[in-house]
């Protein structure tokens, strides 16, 4: 299994002990579910493929603190997430080529942004809480 998309699926929660084991996928599409508003910290833990991950436009309020550690991510796509204040710490997310927070409701960046030599595209249109970069 490499690519899941459950774009518009009206989904609401993710079991708190979820953690799937998917060590092959590379993409996982959680965009446009707008009652989702948290993810276990267990569910990333054995995604270690995981290269893009999309939770535009859901209800997210934060992110599990194990998304630090996926390790081969490249798209961190946080688009139109109004409800996430804070973003952990993203220093270990050496690939990290893109991050989209515009329209995000985030009030700062981790300071360990800096670390991530990979990034080529940062954005953060419309973070009109967003303090100081």
């Amino acid at each position: 299994l490499e690519k899941v998309s459950l774009m518009e699926n009206y989904i609401e929660e993710i079991p708190p002990a979820m953690s799937p084991r998917c060590p092959t996928l590379s993409t996982l599409l959680l965009n446009h579910n707008y009652s989702l508003t948290k993810i276990p910290d267990s569910f990333f833990v054995h995604m270690h493929a995981l290269r893009v991950l999309n939770l535009s436009l859901s209800g997210i309020c934060d992110l599990p603190e194990s998304i630090s550690h996926l390790e081969n991510l490249t798209d961190l796509l946080l688009l139109g997430c109004y409800k996430l204040k804070y973003v952990p710490p993203l220093g270990n997310l050496r690939a990290l080529r893109v991050l989209n927070l515009c329209r995000s409701g985030i009030c700062d960046l981790p300071e360990s942004i800096s670390h991530l030599e990979s990034l080529t595209d940062l954005l953060l249109f419309g973070c009109n809480k967003l303090k100081y970069v």
